[in-house]
């Protein structure tokens, strides 16, 4: 385990690498997934709907999803055919 570094939030790995970032609160997630987003798809896991409807408005991304894994976002859902055989490993938010 290392501690990621500032390059790691802006970085895609294409391998089983990841990185994690604690934060203050809600105000502070939303900063940072604005800032360092990819805009394809972006998630919250909350039990605070109010919270999680925050999170849903105010990030800019294809798809934003709230207690769902990142993995069903794929070409299906925006007509460019299915490929969620892609997705198989265990690494999703």
């Amino acid at each position: 385990i290392n501690p990621a570094s500032d390059e790691d939030w802006d970085t895609e790995y294409l391998s089983n690498i990841l990185s994690i970032k604690v934060v203050g609160g809600l105000d502070e997630a939303i900063g940072f997934v604005q800032a360092h987003s990819s805009g394809h798809t972006d998630a919250i896991v909350a039990g605070d709907g109010n919270a999680a409807q925050q999170f849903l408005t105010q990030i800019d991304s294809a798809v934003v999803m709230h207690n769902a894994s990142t993995q069903f976002s794929d070409g299906g859902e925006f007509g460019m055919g299915a490929e969620i055989g892609i997705a198989t490993g265990k690494m999703h938010a």
